[in-house]
């Protein structure tokens, strides 16, 4: 038996290269130059479709990831795969979508190692979200799901648990998830 692929993914946190999603960036690509990964999978959608129209957070992740500014060492010299997925506009939907691709990639649990890449506030219901998209490892010999953060969210912890509360739901309330994704692309607009 060989070694698990390795699959990072990175949560998006809008389009602003000038903000806190700068140095974000700057950690997830030395991650990526340290431990090459196999595949890195961009998420987020037009989250600032008022600010940076036709631009999606993948799009600006796995741009900024490959740049030549950066010697483009992470598809050329590592022959690390990066994938874009444009389509999610909230936490669940970055890991549900995410998950997808990697289940096709490498379906049995024991050939996967994750990282996520993600805000430090939101570390719980992304770890929550991972696993119940991607199986509860340790358990049984199977590799464990990594977290890494970054923090730079200012929003009061208990707004935070709310959204922490949301993102449970869209796991076990049928079609919460679907109208909570329709919020988000609604507010995407104005943004």
């Amino acid at each position: 038996m060989g070694e698990p692929q390795h699959f990072v993914i990175v949560c998006g946190y809008g389009c602003n290269l000038d903000s806190p999603l700068r140095p974000y960036l700057d950690r997830v690509r030395a991650y990526c130059i340290e431990r090459a990964p196999v595949t890195v999978i961009a998420c987020g959608g037009m989250t600032q479709q008022k600010s940076f129209p036709g631009q999606c957070e993948a799009r600006v992740i796995s741009q900024d990831l490959v740049s030549d500014e950066h010697e483009n060492q992470i598809t050329s010299d590592l022959g690390i795969r990066v994938y874009e997925e444009r389509s999610s506009y909230t936490t669940q939907e970055n890991i549900r979508n995410a998950a997808a691709r990697i289940k096709r990639m490498a379906p049995e649990e024991k050939d996967r190692r994750i990282t996520v890449f993600c805000e430090a506030t939101r570390a719980l219901k992304v770890a929550a979200l991972v696993r119940h998209e991607l199986g509860f490892p340790p358990g049984g010999g199977l590799p464990p799901i990594r977290i890494e953060t970054d923090s730079w969210e200012q929003m009061h912890p208990v707004k935070e648990l709310i959204g922490t509360l949301k993102d449970f739901a869209c796991i076990y309330v049928p079609g919460f998830g679907d109208l909570h994704a329709w919020h988000r692309r609604r507010v995407a607009k104005t943004r």
